[in-house]
């Protein structure tokens, strides 16, 4: 067996993965990693680490209002994010 380089370990957005994260509020941000966050359409990977960094810092999301909150995320970015997130307790 060959172990996969550091690079393909990554994983690997495949088309069927990225249309179920699109569904509507299918990524609960307290329990979001990096991959599903960077999946959202608007989040890239400097936006998904604030998110994560937001949340290490702050504890969990009562609400998705908080992602106002997180540098990067202005009303604009949020509008086109917010129907993608929710929060579960």
């Amino acid at each position: 067996d060959l172990k996969p380089t550091s690079v393909s370990e990554r994983t690997i957005k495949t088309d069927s993965q990225i249309k179920s994260v699109l569904k509507t509020k299918s990524i609960n941000l307290n329990s979001a990693t990096m991959d599903q966050l960077t999946m959202i359409p608007g989040i890239g990977p400097k936006t998904a680490l604030n998110i994560l960094e937001y949340r290490k810092e702050v504890g969990r999301f009562s609400s998705i209002n908080q992602l106002l909150e997180v540098k990067g995320i202005a009303n604009s970015k949020f509008e086109k994010i917010k129907n993608f997130v929710y929060v579960q307790r």
